[in-house]
């Protein structure tokens, strides 16, 4: 599978580039890959939507938002890509930590079990800031009891 070209075209004042209107952009050879696969799933043949399963579009949305100047528009494809990303991450990440409970004979999944799957899938470096918020959230909880 390739992956998709995304690119950022800025139309800020004083930008040379005034394409695209400061757009995200997907490459036409990325959309068409990702509509075949969406019909490969059948996601419409039992009725689902390939959004079903993801996370909320408008909190994509504001996250982005958040990471890019004001005068940068993002357009829907590239929110849909990062949804799907986003959602296939998490999906990642938590199959790993079900395997770990499962060959623990434990049913429950717990934030421990999370940390453990992302350190062993290679991202070590979010281990200890997740950790730091992990035990601040807990605290938290246990001062609101």
């Amino acid at each position: 599978m390739n992956f998709p070209v995304v690119s950022m075209e800025d139309k800020s004042p004083g930008s040379s580039s005034r394409t695209s209107a400061g757009k995200f952009r997907i490459s036409d050879e990325a959309e068409a890959e990702d509509e075949a696969e969406t019909s490969e799933i059948g996601g419409s043949a039992r009725g689902e939507r390939p959004q079903d399963g993801h996370l909320p579009i408008a909190n994509i949305s504001r996250i982005m938002r958040k990471a890019v100047p004001e005068t940068v528009k993002i357009s829907k494809d590239s929110k849909d890509l990062i949804q799907t990303c986003v959602s296939e991450f998490i999906s990642f990440i938590t199959s790993e930590a079900s395997l770990k409970c499962q060959t623990e004979r434990r049913k429950t999944i717990t934030g421990d079990d999370l940390l453990w799957a992302i350190e062993a899938l290679g991202f070590q470096d979010y281990v200890n800031p997740l950790k730091l918020y992990l035990d601040r959230y807990r605290k938290q909880v246990i001062n609101l009891c």
